[in-house]
């Protein structure tokens, strides 16, 4: 059997609390410089202060309403600001669909806005109070702005009725009306740009009203596709070549055909009828 030597298992017992030691230090600085760090990282955002406001997207709503909504002054630190709470309250503006707040180091606030567009100007009683209306229903308020020019108007609404910015129509006629423009945007810009009226009555048959020379085109209920379709062929072969002033009516109510009468034998001659 071999001997022992007198110092092993000593000096065996001694390592292992020494190395210990060692890496309980260690842990220790590393523990202290990240403490360090994160306090550094904590003062260093305390002292950025926001001085610009960046805003895109926007082509309605303008910079002052953002600003206005958003509260925001050069004197607030980059990180009080509450960026959530910031985009609700931007959102309260009935043009404002969706709005996006980030922090751009180490001084802006990046406000990205997605607006509701109006399709049309929605004309309410004798007076001509109005408001404007987009693709969803959502009832906009009346603004002065470039944005917002050769709309076509809605009327014949039932004034009686409670019509507010910012909430979305349930009403009929209105609905109809705005499936109508889709329609037409949906087929061509040419005859999107043909309506400048709509005009409902009361779930009755609407009567569209032409830019060019005013020509009421009836057109009824339901199957908005297919007769703006049948609209746009009309206006592109015998309007343009004809046109529209000569023509007392056009009538889309009729499956699969277009009727329309000339002025100058109105009195006596039956409607003529197109076929498409």
């Amino acid at each position: 059997m071999a001997a022992m030597r007198p110092n092993e298992e000593t000096t065996g017992n001694q390592r292992g609390p020494v190395y210990g030691r060692s890496v309980y230090a260690a842990f220790i600085l590393i523990a202290a410089f990240m403490a360090c760090v994160v306090f550094s990282a904590a003062q260093w955002k305390k002292h950025l202060m926001m001085q610009s406001v960046s805003i895109d997207g926007q082509k309605i709503v303008t910079q002052d309403d953002v600003l206005r909504l958003a509260q925001l002054t050069s004197q607030r630190a980059l990180f009080d600001i509450n960026l959530a709470a910031l985009q609700t309250a931007l959102q309260t503006n009935a043009f404002i669909r969706h709005a996006s707040v980030q922090r751009e180091m180490p001084s802006t606030i990046r406000v990205s806005i997605t607006e509701r567009e109006p399709s049309a100007m929605l004309v309410l009683g004798s007076h001509g109070e109005h408001l404007y209306i987009d693709d969803e229903g959502y009832l906009l308020p009346p603004v002065e702005s470039a944005a917002i020019y050769d709309l076509p108007v809605i009327t014949g609404v039932d004034s009686a009725q409670t019509f507010k910015p910012g909430m979305q129509t349930t009403n009929e006629d209105l609905l109809s009306a705005i499936e109508i423009l889709k329609a037409a945007k949906a087929v061509s810009e040419e005859v999107s740009h043909v309506i400048s009226e709509v005009r409902v009555r009361n779930g009755h048959d609407i009567v569209l009203y032409a830019f060019e020379g005013g020509t009421p085109i009836i057109f009824g209920q339901g199957n908005a596709v297919k007769k703006m379709a049948a609209l746009d062929a009309f206006w592109k072969k015998i309007i343009v070549e004809g046109g529209v002033h000569n023509l007392q009516y056009i009538d889309l109510r009729f499956d699969g055909q277009i009727v329309t009468l000339p002025k100058a034998s109105a009195a006596l001659h039956a409607p003529m009828k197109s076929t498409l």
